[in-house]
């Protein structure tokens, strides 16, 4: 198996399939993982900044303190993986599953999580916040019900009217704010 980067030069040759992989502490920044199986793969602490996973599977993946800031992955699926720790600041996750994922302590600074699916993640001392140069993590459809989010830090993420919450959750009270909605 050949893993190339965004412009087809080969990055990695394993032997054997990607699922069930030992990825770990690698560096695979800008690697084209575009639809890939990735199911139960460890890549813990490897580095994926830039890289492509857009509708890859990585499911019960390994991926604690990975780096993957600029992680492209629309419609990838993370349920029930370990992503604690990671770095996933200004990731682009429209609609991606993370259904039952640990992303506790992990950074999410920036990220456009719209229509992500969270429900029963664990959140806890998660950083949702504003990133560096102020911009705002956009949570608007997303799914958080059931999610655990104690500790995590909101201030200035952007929700709108079809961004469900844990039941007694509170968005302005812990310092989200109500995007403006298209009306166009």
């Amino acid at each position: 198996m050949q893993i190339f980067d965004l412009e087809g030069n080969i990055l990695l040759e394993l032997e054997g399939e990607l699922e069930g992989a030992n990825l770990r502490g690698l560096d695979l920044r800008h690697a084209n993982l575009r639809g890939a199986n990735l199911v139960k793969a460890d890549l813990s602490g490897s580095i994926l900044n830039s890289a492509d996973v857009e509708e890859a599977d990585l499911q019960y993946a390994q991926l604690s303190g990975a780096i993957m800031e600029g992680l492209f992955c629309y419609y990838t699926r993370f349920d029930n993986a370990d992503l604690s720790g990671a770095d996933l600041y200004s990731m682009w996750a429209f609609q991606a599953s993370f259904r039952n994922a640990n992303l506790t302590q992990a950074d999410l600074r920036g990220a456009d999580l719209k229509e992500v699916d969270f429900r029963g993640a664990d959140l806890t001392g998660a950083n949702l916040g504003l990133d560096a140069l102020g911009g705002e993590t956009q949570v608007q459809g997303a799914d958080l019900r059931g999610a655990l989010m104690s500790g995590s830090l909101l201030e200035g993420a952007l929700y709108d009217s079809k961004t469900l919450f844990p039941e007694d959750f509170d968005p302005i009270s812990r310092g989200m704010v109500l995007a403006q909605e298209d009306t166009k």
